[in-house]
């Protein structure tokens, strides 16, 4: 059943885990059908995820290496995304 974009819990369905509803943070950028401040809300969402499963990857002393390089590449990505919406 495709999310009502423009309905307030649908956004915060959204912001709640990206990850599951965007393949890239360009989508969310290029999603006609979110303000702005609604795209503003869930890359922020999604940096801070980010953010706290990189912090977990490095607590285990770099034992998920690969895993970890992953998450700063889309870290990266969120991040970038973000300065092109400001």
């Amino acid at each position: 059943m495709p999310l009502d974009r423009a309905n307030e819990s649908s956004d915060q369905t959204l912001t709640h885990d990206p990850e599951q509803h965007f393949s890239d943070p360009r989508r969310v950028v290029d999603d006609d059908s979110l303000s702005r401040e609604a795209k503003l809300k869930i890359l922020q969402s999604w940096k801070i995820d980010l953010l706290e499963e990189f912090r977990a990857d490095e607590e285990n002393m770099g034992s998920h290496n690969a895993q970890a390089g992953a998450v700063a590449k889309r870290l990266t990505e969120v991040t970038k995304a973000i300065e092109r919406m400001a």
